[in-house]
Parts: C-alpha cells; structure tokens; sequence
C-alpha cells in the first residue's frame, strides 16, 4: 500500500500552500500494488522510476518469480522508458515474496548512469 500512501500525500501536498517550498526531485516506486490504479505527471518530478517484476514483458521470469504480493502493472502516466526490472542473473533473490521485499531492491542504487532506474546521488 506504500503507493497508495504516497500518491494520498503528494495530492494534498500539491494542493497545500507548501508545495512552492518543495523541491519535487525523484520519485520511486517500488513494487506497487495495483500501479495502473495511479497516475503520476512526470512532468512535476525531476526523475521517475517504477522498478518491479517484469510481468508481461518479452522475456518475463517465469511466474514464480514474480511478485506474488504485487503483481507489477505499470503506474499510469508512465511508459517502458520509466520502468526498471529486477536484474537477471545476478544473484538478487527472486520469488512470491522476495520479488516485493524491500530489502532485496538494494541493486537500484548500484546502475549504471546510463541504465533505466537510475538514480541521481543527491
């Protein structure tokens, strides 16, 4: 429910007097929950990234390493060129419930600078 939350919190604070003091930089989703229920205009933020399991994609892990919590669908607004997937073959932990742990996304921070899902150091 973390993107619910998130998207509850950014649509009052973009209504609130606050939001001329806020610096609207990156925004990261990770392993949403029925993503395609929200949308995001990627045009207030600096960078957008959704990363998940590669459900539908050419190519998918097979079902039983996907995120059987979550099962990934694309957050409204943003495209295949926002999205980044767990990485194949590189020793990360894939399955039910380690496809949506948070714990197992520590590989987003090591991207190259050139890769989907990036983040920009601040």
């Amino acid at each position: 429910m973390g993107f619910a939350y998130a998207q509850g919190m950014i649509g009052q604070l973009m209504l609130s007097d606050i939001r001329k003091n806020i610096k609207w930089s990156g925004y990261y989703i990770l392993a949403a929950e029925n993503g395609s229920a929200g949308t995001v205009n990627t045009s207030a933020w600096e960078q957008v990234w959704q990363y998940g399991s590669d459900l539908g994609q050419t190519g998918a892990d097979p079902m039983w390493l996907q995120d059987g919590v979550a099962p990934q669908r694309i957050v409204g607004g943003l495209d295949a060129t926002r999205r980044a997937y767990i990485p194949k073959n590189q020793g990360i932990p894939k399955g039910f419930v380690e496809s949506h742990s948070i714990g197992n996304y520590g590989w987003i921070f090591g991207l190259n600078s050139n890769a989907n899902g990036y983040v920009i150091p601040r």
